[in-house]
């Protein structure tokens, strides 16, 4: 089974027809940005088409080959409202340049507090409250 079927059902026939043609974007040349909700790891970073006016990866590869949807970048992300997520599609000749894109979104640190200071803070709390606590039994 190629990449295309399982992004796209079969029944769409936009990704089986563009795979006969030799044309620049192609299903075959995509990749997973995230799930549904995710939009922010890669918001910024890469042109997101509007999910209002595509929602298919075969669909975004179609209108782009076609000249419909413009992206001098050569990649971009696409919501795909059949598996509920977003894949980057790119060029043959932009390849590279979205392999570093998507490289740098999947290197991009989650930002969660610290471990190490929410034990300072609850230790600092514990510490004064045993003085505290202290202070009371001794006479």
């Amino acid at each position: 089974a190629s990449l295309c079927r399982d992004i796209e059902p079969i029944s769409s026939g936009n990704c089986i027809q563009l795979q006969q043609q030799a044309l620049p974007w192609s299903c075959r040349q995509s990749v997973l940005l995230g799930k549904d909700g995710a939009e922010a790891r890669f918001a910024g970073k890469v042109r997101v088409l509007d999910r209002n006016v595509v929602s298919s990866v075969g669909k975004a590869v179609d209108q782009l080959n076609h000249g419909i949807i413009h992206c001098p970048e050569g990649y971009c992300a696409v919501f795909t409202a059949t598996l509920q997520a977003y894949y980057m599609v790119f060029r043959a000749d932009k390849e590279g340049e979205a392999m570093e894109a998507h490289s740098r979104i999947e290197r991009q640190p989650v930002r969660r507090p610290s471990p190490v200071r929410g034990h300072q803070r609850l230790l600092g709390t514990l510490a004064i409250s045993s003085s505290a606590s202290r202070a009371k039994l001794v006479p």
